[in-house]
């Protein structure tokens, strides 16, 4: 399994990819500080899941989500601070498969990225 985590805040982005690591000894863990750089990777690495920050230093991580809508039906899960009802609708209308917000218990999170895989893996073998 490959994540790629587009998140700005090195402390974050360090106690998700040791989880994610420690949950799934075989996974890879990409790292993004930009969307930009966040945009290149869904390109070039071709990631299992895309774990994605609305607060980006360069882009708002709903134009992130669009644009990788745009090519790709990689599951994204948004983690952000805004947890305003209309913020959680947003980001599901523009192509998010799941929200959470921070602060977030790490286990809660791992349970989500499973069960995004597995409805990625049931969609993928159900294709003709």
């Amino acid at each position: 399994m490959k994540t790629l985590i587009v998140e700005d805040d090195p402390d974050i982005l360090d106690v998700v990819s040791l989880s994610i690591e420690m949950r799934w000894p075989d996974a890879t863990v990409v790292a993004a500080q930009t969307g930009a750089s966040g945009l290149e990777a869904v390109g070039s690495a071709r990631p299992d899941l895309v774990l994605l920050d609305l607060g980006l230093p360069d882009m708002d991580g709903l134009e992130v989500c669009r644009r990788i809508r745009e090519s790709s039906d990689v599951p994204i899960i948004i983690v952000s601070v805004r947890d305003k009802p209309t913020d959680i609708v947003k980001g599901l209308e523009n192509g998010a498969d799941g929200y959470i917000t921070k602060p977030f218990n790490v286990m809660d999170l791992l349970a989500r990225i499973g069960v995004a895989l597995r409805r990625a893996r049931a969609a993928g073998s159900a294709k003709p």
